[in-house]
């Protein structure tokens, strides 16, 4: 066949049997469907996907749905592209049908995703008050792109010599994508196996952290071993009373359990509020809450910054970790109801006041 005449075939095939996400990649028993992004679709956000990746610029290796004939076909694309997945042309990789492959490829297109084979996961996500189902495809292209990254990245540590603070990857050999005849799945399905990752840099595990905290607030924890322990010792005390005979000694041992949960808790506001520091210079920019301003309920304020506890913090905050306490769950029923501390009106009365003290 004349090869130009073959080019415009090949350009027709490319337009219709191209994919970024195949359902073959995770069954290869599966019925074929498969989603191809456009470039329009392409996301700017911190996290590495197809539609990033598109964004900044990077062109993600597309594939066929198995079957005998497309493999034929896409190994010729290969060839006609100058990729390792077969043997370049003489003047291979050729600009001009590269061009063609791109704009052949630039537009979203869907194939057999009006049916959710029994063969395919469906994963049921909370959406609103009802669910909605997701079948998640693989994407034989990023894989092969981020394994791309990972081998440069292993020949650099082989010549510098020496550790990087990225962490090791390896591959895991088992498990191949496609058994014994991948072609039946894809062209770059034998990229798919999956990493092992080890020794993940702590440094953006912190910066992560920093961010939570920023963007969701921060809300602390009551230790169970030290609720526990004022739990059981206030079940000492009242033993068959309903209400605790306050005595001096009883209220000096009640302070103690409270002063641990209240110095727990402002552990936690501190290792908080020195982690938004230490990141302060890759977080967004907002400007400074005034003490004036602030409510009696701006709790998260006042654990992040001691200077703007107020009485009406104070008042706020006694009320909010009486409730905690009063709800926290000690266990579980031999039928399955939660054990809760056990707080009369009193006791949250005498709670209050005492959080307000200390």
């Amino acid at each position: 066949m004349d090869e130009s005449k073959e080019q415009l075939e090949m350009v027709k095939w490319m337009q219709d049997n191209l994919f970024h996400f195949s359902a073959k990649t995770v069954n290869s028993n599966a019925t074929s469907a498969g989603v191809r992004v456009g470039k329009d679709e392409a996301l700017n956000l911190p996290y590495v996907s197809v539609r990033t990746l598109l964004h900044e610029g990077r062109e993600i290796g597309l594939d066929y749905l198995g079957g005998a004939v497309n493999a034929f076909k896409f190994k010729r694309l290969r060839q006609f592209l100058g990729e390792a997945g077969g043997e370049a042309e003489p003047d291979a990789p050729r600009q001009e049908f590269r061009q063609s492959y791109q704009q052949a490829t630039a537009a979203h297109i869907e194939q057999g995703t009006h049916y959710v084979g029994p063969r395919l996961r469906q994963l049921l996500i909370p959406k609103g008050d009802g669910y909605v189902s997701l079948t998640p495809l693989g994407a034989a292209g990023l894989c092969e792109t981020i394994r791309g990254v990972s081998n440069k990245r292993q020949e650099d540590r082989k010549a510098e010599a020496k550790e990087s603070g990225i962490g090791r990857d390896r591959r895991v050999r088992q498990f191949s994508v496609g058994g014994s005849n991948p072609q039946n799945v894809g062209g770059r399905v034998r990229e798919m196996r999956p990493f092992v990752f080890a020794n993940f840099p702590r440094r953006w595990e912190s910066e992560r952290r920093a961010f939570a905290i920023y963007h969701k607030g921060f809300w602390p924890f009551l230790p169970k071993r030290l609720v526990e322990r004022y739990a059981d010792w206030l079940k000492i005390q009242k033993g068959p009373h309903p209400e605790l005979l306050v005595t001096m000694r009883l209220k000096e041992e009640e302070e103690k359990h409270i002063r641990l949960l209240v110095k727990s808790v402002e552990a936690q506001a501190e290792s908080a509020a020195t982690l938004l520091d230490k990141h302060r210079d890759v977080l967004p920019a907002s400007p400074e809450t005034k003490p004036d301003t602030l409510s009696p309920c701006s709790l998260e304020q006042g654990w992040l910054q001691p200077t703007l506890r107020s009485p009406a913090w104070r008042a706020a905050m006694a009320q909010w970790l009486v409730e905690k306490l009063a709800n926290f769950r000690l266990g579980h029923t031999s039928d399955g109801h939660p054990i809760r501390m056990l707080l009369t009106p009193e006791d949250r009365h005498r709670l209050t006041r005492m959080l307000e003290e200390v």
